[in-house]
């Protein structure tokens, strides 16, 4: 074998030690993208599906599902939402809601049109509600501390409920079933981890779970779990719609659009977490909102989340009524829906 021979050897065996080299790397890489080592990537989470049905009953008709978000006081354009539907004839067959939609949701299900619910948020029962107490309670927390030693130390949250758990016992019927169009709520459940889809028991009670903003509320017990906002796991609940089998899902979102804002404002603890809060809904609902047939988002970025202000009342109204107009050909095709 001569020189050029040898050389042209020597190079084959290094190319093909070096494509086994990058084969095996290759064959370790594909190994670790499997999953990890110690434990699969399913323990990351109990849900197995993202909303569970266990304490919910099967609705009677579902042709079209209204789906109401959360929000806070952004929650009270689907007022304007609901005038429009009702103006253009079309009735839903189910209604699910979560946090402020679950509010709005219940009260419409129980029989208030939308002007007596505009009402609940003019006369500030409902802002008055959701706030009660808490200032107290944030000031005297340090000596609260003190009484934990005797009544032992409560469930975390500055507010307890009672004020806005009387509100909805005074205005809703005490059971889901007394609702006079099917209604359902959307809760996390804070001891299984789970999102769970509630429509059977106590109607104001579970509402009040769904609208239980961890540590600003305390957690809300149902049948010896806790429960908070369903805004955690399925602020926009087209997911618990489809989980009822709707076969059409009109969706209302009152989430604020994410846009560039000035450095000044996180100088402000609220606004600071104002914020985090709303890109956190804004990339959680982004997912679910593809579930819905019909899409409604309303303009309420400049309505604060908790508000008394007339002229707000007013334009979160207009923003959700002029919303609905913007998908009213769309919202007629499905006013037929399921009909011989």
């Amino acid at each position: 074998m001569g020189c050029a021979d040898a050389a042209y050897s020597n190079s084959g065996e290094r190319q093909a030690t070096h494509q086994e080299a990058q084969d095996a790397l290759q064959s370790s890489l594909d190994k670790r993208i499997q999953g990890p080592s110690n434990r699969p990537a399913d323990a990351l989470t109990p849900n197995e599906k993202e909303i569970h049905t266990d304490k919910a009953s099967p609705i009677p008709k579902k042709d079209l599902v209204l789906a109401l978000g959360g929000g806070a006081c952004k929650g009270m354009a689907q007022i304007g939402v609901l005038k429009e539907l009702e103006r253009n004839g079309i009735k839903c067959d189910a209604i699910v809601g979560t946090s402020m939609g679950a509010t709005i949701g219940a009260l419409y299900s129980a029989g208030y049109s939308p002007d007596e619910i505009e009402k609940f948020f003019r006369d500030h029962e409902i802002q008055e509600g959701l706030q009660k107490g808490t200032v107290i309670r944030i000031f005297t927390w340090p000596f609260r501390v003190w009484a934990q030693i005797f009544k032992g130390k409560p469930y975390a949250g500055f507010n307890d409920g009672k004020a806005y758990h009387k509100f909805l016992q005074k205005t809703l019927p005490s059971d889901f079933s007394d609702c006079k169009i099917p209604f359902s709520v959307v809760a996390t459940n804070l001891t299984t981890g789970k999102v769970e889809l509630l429509n059977r028991g106590d109607l104001p009670t579970a509402v009040l779970a769904s609208n239980a903003v961890p540590m600003f509320f305390k957690p809300v017990e149902i049948d010896g779990d806790l429960y908070v906002d369903g805004g955690l796991g399925a602020n926009l609940p087209t997911k618990a719609a489809e989980a009822l089998g709707a076969k059409k899902i009109i969706a209302v979102l009152v989430d604020g659009a994410i846009k560039p804002v000035s450095n000044e404002r996180f100088k402000s603890n609220r606004s600071t977490i104002y914020r985090v809060v709303d890109i956190l809904l804004a990339n959680l609902d982004k997912d679910h909102l593809r579930d819905a047939d019909i899409l409604i988002y309303p303009n309420v970025d400049d309505i604060g989340a908790i508000t008394v202000k007339d002229e707000d009342i007013s334009k979160a109204i207009e923003a959700g009524r002029k919303a609905a107009i913007d998908a009213i050909p769309k919202l007629i095709m499905c006013k037929d829906i399921g009909k011989p």
